[in-house]
């Protein structure tokens, strides 16, 4: 039995946040012949679920950087969050200056501006990453804005996420400043039980540091009685790498983090170039 690990952003998604006409193909496949398949994202479930709507499709979740495990019934069977005494000595790092901070937990996303303003920050900032290939119409923009902003609150500065009985799962940080988002990479990763990723030049996900995508992955491969070599991850990015160096078959996108491809078995196309299924083809 094959299980394969899709990353959702620069993998499994094009540029467009699409998943590509032969993409699905391969996806089906896996299906009938009897393999199972897992999502493996940054992403929180409010995130991933219209994705698997929009295309009627059904699998395991593994959400927030390996985080939480939401099962293909919807069933949350396993969630680790940041500590609050963590979280108090992160606040101040995460919310000075002009960080644009979200807040992914086990309830709500929370932000620290109104929805518009935080929108069109995290538009310019998308843009500044990957040149905002997906928000090229109107339709687009209003898709992505329901989609971004659906089961989102404000808060302001003085509320206190300590006392609202959540369990924080991931943080966003971004900044347009380099040096600033760099400061506050060293100063998070002082902070004991808190894991960071550098997700680009000017962004961070922030988790709970026992765990990641390669270790919530290795629990569903050890319950499901996987074996490791039946096991096949794909991905792109640097919170992908702890993936990359625990299970053996391992396939970079084209598109990929150089350190990515360096870790990797083998280097399939991009995202939008079939890379996917061209992989899957190889494969099975």
């Amino acid at each position: 039995m094959k299980l394969f690990a899709f990353d959702l952003d620069g993998t499994l998604l094009s540029d467009s946040k699409e998943i590509t006409e032969n993409s699905l193909k391969a996806i089906k496949r896996i299906n009938q012949l009897g393999y199972k398949w897992v999502i493996v994202t940054g992403r929180n479930y409010d995130l991933v679920k219209p994705i698997l709507e929009q295309y009627d499709l059904s699998c395991d979740l593994i959400l927030n950087n390996g985080h939480q495990y939401i099962d293909s019934n919807h069933k949350e069977i396993k969630r680790i969050p940041i500590e609050n005494e963590t979280l108090k000595e992160a606040l101040p790092i995460l919310l000075k200056d002009t960080n644009h901070t979200t807040i992914f937990t086990n309830k709500e996303k929370y932000i620290f501006t109104d929805k518009e303003s935080y929108f069109y920050e995290h538009i310019k900032i998308l843009g500044t990453v990957n040149n905002n290939h997906y928000l090229n119409s109107t339709e687009s923009i209003d898709y992505y804005k329901k989609m971004l902003l659906y089961n989102t609150k404000t808060l302001n500065l003085s509320d206190s996420l300590i006392t609202k009985n959540i369990d924080v799962l991931k943080i966003d940080l971004a900044n347009f400043d380099e040096n600033k988002i760099q400061d506050s990479y060293l100063l998070l990763q002082d902070i004991n039980n808190l894991g960071v990723h550098k997700t680009s030049d000017y962004s961070l996900e922030i988790t709970e540091i026992s765990s990641n995508k390669a270790v919530m992955l290795m629990d569903l491969v050890k319950e499901k009685d996987f074996s490791l070599e039946n096991v096949y991850i794909f991905g792109d990015s640097m919170n992908d790498i702890e993936l990359f160096e625990t299970f053996p078959n391992s396939i970079a996108m084209g598109n990929a983090n150089r350190k990515i491809k360096e870790k990797a078995k083998w280097i399939t196309d991009t995202n939008n170039n079939d890379g996917i299924y061209k992989a899957i083809k190889n494969i099975i």
